[in-house]
């Protein structure tokens, strides 16, 4: 008996269990229920149900239709664009500097090179070339699938700082593979790939020589041409455009989640999500808007923002509290069967969030008080009394607005980190990192001064390899302090 079978029939028994629980329950209760119940209407009984399996398509593709989304923004060019980062379909194209404001993403590192890729595996498999070398640089390269699950990663931490040949192979390919490559097997046909190489200084020499390993070395090659070199180079291929149809902007969610099911391939464990959901117009065809009663509609519309508010409220106890800091939980990178948690994740995460043990990014937007970080109010500092973050890569404390980007400021500094050269240190070896909107007086506070902006604004550290102490507890990030 294999393990899809088991997971299929343990549900099944599960779930007839509980409809026989119900079922006496209801039986015991419908006489006095019938009693007090008002029955609803074919309408409103349309209504109901389009609601409550909406909430439920809502939660289990709200990642996949960001995940859509995030690969349609990426890859939908015809050609490597010079800044870096958008590229078409199996094309390496990394960042050519540190990222900054100027980059509308979310909680990005200010301390590293980004290489990123969307593979589409439908025609044949890709091989992924990493270089063992990095001249002793923190690394990784993670790959994803279309959920947002890890299937691999590769880097300092995952493989002691080997590179190799990897094979990215699609759920669909059925010939012969080469025995000396590193076989991927991948769930989706298209794999989300994030490469990042961290620099030793802020400076540009070294930037660019980042830069250069990530172009020179860094190889992605259709499977074909990588057993015959002699082959041309294939075409581009670009993403294709997203067709918003003619249907609602409130139910685009919806027809977006259609577009992802026509090629996803379904899980044994789906099935009776697709079952479901085909009374509210979804299926491995796409979404049938046209083919809905305006009750059902009507129900979808109600669904949303439900859906959302449990989302959120799911997101909130992924995090715990610490000195007004929220620490993640340490299942970030795999949910598995957890639709909920995976939704949340991608909510309060990012679309494809890395494990714990390789980068740890708590945040906060209070001070130790609980009040809101206000750089039009108050000053604030952050003291190190207990030694510096205990990691194996780098950290660094960035500022970003309250939606999670970097800011703009005159100093064009964006963070503290461990490649901040000219530190300012305390007698006794501590640090004390000075986080304000205007510039320190003092040229020594000026060295570890974090610009903020004259308004809200929030923190996040990114600890690169966390060691154990920070995973388990024993050592805590230190409250911000506001300054009287």
């Amino acid at each position: 008996m294999n393990q899809n079978f088991k997971r299929v029939v343990t549900a099944a028994i599960c779930m007839l269990s509980i409809i026989m629980t119900v079922s006496i329950s209801f039986a015991q209760t419908l006489p006095e229920q019938e009693k007090e119940t008002t029955v609803l209407s074919k309408e409103q009984l349309q209504e109901a149900e389009a609601f409550h399996i909406g909430v439920q398509a809502y939660l289990w593709g709200y990642p996949l239709v960001m995940n859509h989304t995030y690969r349609l923004a990426l890859s939908a060019v015809e050609k490597p664009l010079p800044s870096g980062i958008f590229a078409p379909l199996n094309a390496l194209n990394p960042s050519r500097r540190l990222l900054g404001p100027e980059w509308k993403a979310r909680f990005t590192s200010h301390e590293v090179i980004y290489g990123q890729v969307w593979f589409d595996l439908t025609e044949e498999p890709i091989v992924v070339e990493i270089p063992d070398d990095h001249g002793g640089r923190h690394f990784s390269m993670t790959f994803y699938d279309y959920r947002g699950d890890i299937i691999r990663a590769v880097g300092t931490r995952a493989t002691a700082g080997k590179g190799g040949e990897y094979l990215l192979v699609g759920p669909n390919f059925k010939g012969d593979l080469f025995p000396t490559l590193n076989v991927i097997q991948c769930p989706t046909r298209y794999v989300y790939g994030r490469g990042r190489i961290a620099v030793k200084k802020e400076e540009q020499a070294e930037i660019a020589t980042v830069v250069n390993i990530m172009r020179q070395y860094y190889r992605v090659i259709p499977y074909s041409r990588w057993l015959d070199p002699s082959l041309p180079p294939k075409p581009y291929k670009s993403s294709e455009k997203l067709n918003p149809g003619l249907i609602p902007q409130d139910l685009q969610f919806f027809h977006i989640l259609g577009e992802v099911m026509k090629i996803m391939p379904l899980r044994d464990e789906e099935r009776v999500f697709y079952t479901l959901f085909k009374t509210i117009g979804l299926s491995e065809y796409g979404f049938d808007y046209n083919a809905l009663g305006e009750h059902t509609k009507a129900g979808l519309k109600k669904a949303i923002p439900e859906a959302r508010l449990i989302m959120v409220s799911r997101a909130q106890s992924l995090f715990t509290n610490n000195s007004g800091w929220l620490y993640p939980t340490q299942t970030t990178g795999w949910s598995g069967l957890r639709y909920l948690d995976r939704a949340a994740m991608c909510y309060a995460f990012d679309p494809f969030a890395g494990l714990a043990v390789e980068q740890f990014c708590p945040r906060t937007n209070v001070d130790i008080q609980g009040e809101k970080l206000d750089g039009a109010k108050k000053k604030y500092k952050l003291h190190f009394k207990d030694g510096l973050p205990p990691v194996l890569g780098d950290w660094s404390l960035t500022l970003y607005d309250k939606q999670g980007m970097m800011l703009g400021n005159p100093a064009n500094r964006y963070s503290i980190s461990s490649i901040t050269s000219g530190l300012e240190y305390q007698k006794d070896g501590s640090l004390i990192i000075s986080i304000q909107a205007d510039e320190p007086a003092d040229p020594k506070e000026k060295r570890n001064w974090l610009p903020a902006p004259k308004g809200e604004f929030c923190l996040m550290a990114h600890l690169w390899q966390p060691k154990d102490t920070i995973l388990k507890g024993t050592w805590k990030l230190p409250g911000i302090e506001a300054l009287k």
